[in-house]
């Protein structure tokens, strides 16, 4: 139940990135999303999801501006891309 949930939060952030947004000044401390969080995000900047070739957990960022305009980073567990291929 718990990796279904992940599996849709990470669908619906991804879903929402604007590629071509420029950040601006990011602020370096990144928050780690923890379940039930919070968040305030108005808009997507971008997200990182590091490459992998095995189905597995991976740490990824999303960098987003909140709806005070202040931009943010946030750590986030998903798994690979490569787990769609399986």
């Amino acid at each position: 139940m718990k990796s279904s949930s992940a599996i849709l939060i990470a669908g619906v952030l991804l879903s929402s990135v604007n590629a071509s947004a420029d950040p601006g000044n990011k602020n370096t401390d990144a928050r780690t999303y923890r379940y039930g969080m919070d968040l305030d995000i108005a808009e997507v900047l971008s997200t990182h999801i590091p490459n992998s070739t095995r189905c597995e957990v991976v740490e990824a960022k999303m960098t987003y501006r909140d709806s005070e305009g202040a931009v943010e980073i946030l750590r986030y567990r998903t798994l690979s891309s490569a787990c769609i291929y399986n």
